[in-house]
């Protein structure tokens, strides 16, 4: 089965030349120039594609704002994003949580191999199982963001703010942490976490961790978050 790219690019010549090279590399692709129609999209269906290629200038909405808003959904598939040529944008890219970041010139055979690159990494992971956490109940996959909950069959997809955020929890289970440890802690490890960002992180994680008998997030509330583990295998 071909692996399925949404290409979001502005620039006619580049979209055509970048569209034409995949193809011929096995990849279906489609493509859309504008960022407010790709993030409806990519929203209306979060799994159909196996990883977007996005342009950080765009009409509509810029790349960067709608990979911000890929992660902060979750669930999403993993992102490439095409910069400028400096530093600055690709740490920008790589913080908000991009798989890999190219700069302008872009080398459109590199650009080809880095996304099967991407893709295969994903795959290996998916046959060798990945780095996996269990806590009673609650499965996390830490190399494919992915989480099982209670005995729903299917796994569900986070952002990489969120598979760390959950991390986290589970490297303190059972014990209460402020919102300035964890803050300080994604900070210490170059991810960009600010405070309402958390509070949306936070928010989709207990939605998600509903489904199980065991755990939740509770709120202590003017001291910080506990990650409770109950009557749980560990």
């Amino acid at each position: 089965m071909k692996a399925r790219i949404l290409l979001v690019e502005a620039v006619v010549g580049l979209r055509n030349l970048i569209r034409q090279r995949f193809e011929k590399n096995e990849f279906e692709v489609d493509v859309l120039s504008n960022g407010k129609q790709a993030y409806e999209v990519i929203r209306k269906d979060l799994r159909y594609y196996n990883i977007l290629l996005i342009d950080a200038v765009l009409p509509g909405m810029d790349g960067f704002e709608l990979a911000e808003k890929i992660a902060e959904m979750g669930g999403g598939p993993p992102f490439v994003l095409i910069t400028a040529a400096n530093k600055d944008d690709r740490i920008r890219g790589l913080k908000i949580g991009a798989a890999d970041c190219l700069s302008m010139p872009l080398d459109v055979d590199e650009l080809a191999l880095r996304i099967r690159n991407i893709i295969r990494r994903i795959t290996a992971c998916i046959i060798n199982g990945g780095s996996i956490i269990e806590r009673g109940d609650v499965q996390l996959n830490k190399d494919l963001q992915v989480l099982h909950v209670g005995t729903a069959g299917v796994g569900l997809q986070l952002s990489t703010n969120e598979s760390a955020l959950l991390n986290f929890f589970f490297n303190n289970e059972n014990r209460l942490v402020s919102r300035k440890e964890i803050l300080t802690y994604f900070n210490s490890n170059d991810i960009y976490l600010g405070e309402r960002s958390l509070d949306v992180f936070i928010f989709r994680l207990r939605k998600l961790l509903e489904a199980s008998r065991f755990l939740s997030i509770e709120t202590v509330y003017g001291a910080g978050l506990i990650l409770s583990v109950r009557d749980a295998v560990i």
